[in-house]
């Protein structure tokens, strides 16, 4: 190779990557796990997860079988994993908590009842549960 092929090449090569790192930027978190979650002691839902801090307190709620309070901003939609509610929690938002205002407590059924008053921002709800089961 002839060193303005080299040189060329380099170039081409710097340019990818950096071209990869700003595409990689732009695409936001990345969902790294999803729960599965008993709240209200009959109720099902499903919350993903973004924050490795968070994802590692659920696996320790799962290890320990310990009642937590999950809290998170609601999105519309089922985000594709929380059916049969017309809700997500917003994975970037996912946290747990052993003690909440009483402003953001809720339940599965009473927030879905009242979806639209809940969703006027800055809102965040809270609902007692226990992890179930680590799906990915």
């Amino acid at each position: 190779m002839r060193p303005q092929q080299v040189l060329h090449s380099s170039a081409l090569a710097a340019i990818l990557i950096l071209c990869l790192a700003g595409c990689a930027q732009q695409a936001g978190p990345t969902v790294l796990a999803q729960f599965r979650l008993r709240a209200d002691s009959t109720d099902t839902i499903r919350v993903r997860i973004s924050a490795p801090a968070a994802i590692a307190q659920a696996d320790s709620l799962l290890r320990t079988q310990q009642v937590s309070i999950v809290t998170g901003v609601p999105q519309s939609g089922d985000g594709g994993y929380n059916t049969p509610w017309h809700w997500h929690l917003d994975p970037a938002t996912v946290a747990f908590a052993e003690i909440t205002i009483e402003a953001c407590q809720t339940t599965v059924r009473n927030f879905e009842a009242h979806l639209p008053s809940w969703q006027q921002p800055p809102s965040r709800i809270c609902i007692f549960s226990s992890v179930q089961a680590r799906e990915f």
